[in-house]
């Protein structure tokens, strides 16, 4: 039983913690099998243009998309976020209601408006920053049976991800890999993200 929204229309004390948000994104392709991904990302009328570098990039990801998101505060405290991406003929629709430490995603997947896809998932996620300065966020998503664990270690511009899934108590996955960020920002304010 969800709680009720408290939408900006009825309820002018909350506008402050509505916020919405547009993402487009424009993936170009180059010669050497990288993908270069062109990010506009406006908030309250604010835009800003990322373009990052790509590899391994799944190929639905190189479809151009558009993400609609729209948070609202509810009277309990809990946050209600819904995020509509839409690529090609996919609609997908994401959402996520926060308390705590605990977020409830249920994800609506239609293709020509016809639903294909309907999940649940649960995530408790834990943050803790070190003596050291690096950061371990650790994120337990549990979907039916099947319960993923991922531990990501930040330090500086390096982060070391470990993902373990487990359907019941049977371990059937363990990856570990590292990814390390370079970011440059040029005179007009454009902003270059590297990952690698």
């Amino acid at each position: 039983n969800q709680p009720k929204p408290v939408e900006r229309e009825t309820s002018p004390a909350v506008t402050e913690d509505t916020t919405k948000e547009t993402i487009k994104t424009t993936p170009i392709e180059n010669p050497d099998g990288s993908v270069t991904v062109i990010t506009e990302h406006t908030t309250e009328g604010s835009t800003v243009t990322t373009i990052e570098t790509l590899t391994d990039v799944p190929a639905e990801e190189k479809v151009p998309s558009t993400t609609t998101k729209h948070t609202v505060v509810n009277e309990d405290g809990s946050t209600t976020t819904t995020t509509t991406i839409t690529r090609g003929e996919t609609v997908t629709t994401v959402t996520e209601v926060t308390h705590g430490d605990i977020t409830t995603t249920t994800t609506e997947v239609k293709t020509k408006d016809q639903p294909t896809q309907t999940t649940q998932e649960t995530a408790e996620r834990h943050t803790v920053v070190e003596d050291d300065g690096s950061e371990t966020t650790t994120t337990v998503v549990t979907s039916e049976e099947t319960t993923t664990t991922v531990t990501e270690v930040t330090k500086g511009g390096t982060t070391s991800v470990t993902k373990e899934v487990k359907e019941g108590d049977k371990p059937v996955e363990k990856t570990e890999k590292t990814r390390k960020t370079s970011t440059v920002i040029d005179e007009e304010g454009t902003t270059t993200r590297t990952t690698v």
